[in-house]
């Protein structure tokens, strides 16, 4: 079913929970909250919950409330949700020509898995979501996110190497950490055995984080600035152009070891750069990085969005929701959120994002 006036994702997002409060309403709609209210109590998918003055007038909107009819909808989930085998066939069928070249082996499974399989649900999820740009904290937020409950799949991961999804597929969705960092430029790996003077070569060189003996990291004494990438190209770019900057290359969605390593790093340097795509996955390694800093006080973290680059295909309804939610708080993580709703759509290019660096490490020089 539809409204009149209101998009699918919208009416979507209206019916999924019983209730919503002003402040939630008005954040989804902005200025026209107050239009979409009224349109949806006139449909009678919610009640609204008023304020009204002596003449009976409606002052203030409160909360609406889900209408019992649009409450049977939702537990059918004709809308957020089919149960329908040929709905889940046209979903897995779209989904695997979109992921064709990223995951050849994800896009066989979403084709060869019957309607009916209990895993297609996991499989279709993941393909989206990769699509999309979505990272999960982990397989029980992915399991949350899809299917409500935190241990409905957080076999996920599992469901998804059998089905022959790639192991960059699971890392790029938040459902495995990378054991791997990249580090070059001006900074030395101690051991025991000896230490490796990573300036001496050419970098960033692969480095297993979750190693079994002790080992520390230090910069060179005169290193101001550190540099923390996610695209291993614009790694090698900085590395090549800016041999004094101490450069990480996160290798995706760090690791908490790889996270205690570049805390470690963080507390020797003058200023931190945290350079991602610009999409909802790059923002959540953003904030997944900047919240292991030693400190925020002189740390940027860049849009690559801003230097010049082609126009792609608009957000999903699940990236925009995510991204939503980031710009919630009081950092730069809000900041670039911001600017990536505002745009619209993902910036993800190697080449875009090495341009930004290059602007950015440039003015400190």
């Amino acid at each position: 079913m539809t409204v009149e006036g209101v998009a699918v994702e919208d009416l979507r997002w209206a019916i999924k929970a019983q209730r919503r409060y002003w402040a939630s309403i008005e954040q989804r709609f902005g200025h026209d909250a107050r239009e979409h209210a009224v349109r949806l109590a006139v449909a009678g998918v919610v009640d609204l919950i008023c304020t009204v003055d002596e003449f009976a007038h409606i002052t203030d909107i409160l909360r609406w409330q889900r209408t019992s009819i649009w409450d049977e909808h939702q537990r059918r989930n004709d809308i957020c949700q089919s149960d329908d085998a040929q709905l889940w066939q046209t979903r897995a069928q779209d989904a695997a020509r979109q992921i064709a070249a990223t995951d050849p082996g994800l896009a066989k499974a979403l084709i060869a898995t019957g309607p009916n399989n209990p895993r297609l649900p996991v499989l279709v999820y993941a393909a989206e979501d990769l699509v999309d740009g979505v990272t999960h904290d982990g397989p029980r937020a992915f399991s949350q996110t899809h299917f409500r409950e935190t241990k409905t799949r957080e076999d996920s991961p599992k469901v998804l190497a059998e089905a022959g999804a790639a192991p960059e597929t699971l890392i790029a969705l938040g459902l495995r950490r990378s054991p791997y960092i990249g580090l070059g430029g001006p900074i030395t790996i101690h051991t025991a055995a000896g230490n490796i003077d990573l300036a001496a070569v050419d970098g960033p060189v692969q480095f297993r984080v979750d190693q079994r003996s002790t080992f520390d990291v230090r910069l060179g004494p005169s290193t101001r600035l550190l540099v923390i990438v996610e695209n291993l190209q614009a790694a090698e770019a900085v590395c090549d152009t800016a041999p004094d900057v101490a450069t990480v290359w996160s290798a995706g969605q760090p690791s908490k070891h790889a996270l205690r390593l570049i805390r470690r790093l963080s507390t020797g340097v003058a200023a931190t750069a945290i350079a991602t795509d610009a999409d909802l996955g790059g923002v959540r390694i953003a904030r997944r990085i900047l919240g292991a800093l030693a400190s925020t006080d002189d740390v940027t973290v860049l849009d690559a969005g801003i230097a010049e680059h082609p126009k792609r295909k608009a957000f999903g309804q699940a990236s925009r929701d995510g991204l939503h939610d980031a710009t919630n708080s009081a950092d730069p993580i809000a900041d670039f959120a911001r600017a990536c709703l505002a745009r619209g759509y993902p910036v993800e290019q190697e080449a875009t994002i090495r341009s930004t660096l290059a602007t950015f490490i440039a003015s400190q020089e």
